[in-house]
């Protein structure tokens, strides 16, 4: 369980795109974060404070709620997401992420370095 979620993150914008809490589902072979409100696919999520605490069972309650296909096996399902809600907890608010996979097909959170603010510094004399 955590208190904190993954929502999207725009790299040209340089802040968060939406409300939607994203997690790392896979499309037929493609992995990648979606936005569970619209099941549109998100690149980059940061890290934010949601006030109450998110379990398992509350994103798998979603993930079908939003009608998106589980896994073969629920179970594999549920593993997945506590996994990723791990992950999720040992990350700090404000970090942006990507989702990963190494060699033994493990997810990870991938941390990015944020793009560089557009505004000029103001020195003040």
């Amino acid at each position: 369980m955590t208190k904190k979620m993954l929502v999207p993150y725009s790299m040209a914008k340089g802040k968060s795109v939406g409300k939607s809490f994203v997690v790392p589902l896979s499309d037929g072979g493609q992995r990648s974060f979606v936005a569970l409100s619209n099941g549109s696919k998100v690149e980059y999520a940061t890290v934010v404070y949601v006030g109450r605490t998110i379990s398992v069972e509350d994103l798998f309650k979603k993930i079908i709620d939003a009608g998106f296909a589980v896994l073969p096996n629920t179970d594999e399902m549920v593993k997945s997401l506590s996994s990723y809600i791990d992950l999720v907890s040992n990350l700090k608010i404000g970090d942006v992420v990507k989702v990963g996979f190494d060699e033994a097909d493990q997810q990870r959170l991938e941390k990015q370095p944020r793009p560089q603010s557009a505004q000029k510094s103001r020195k003040l004399p």
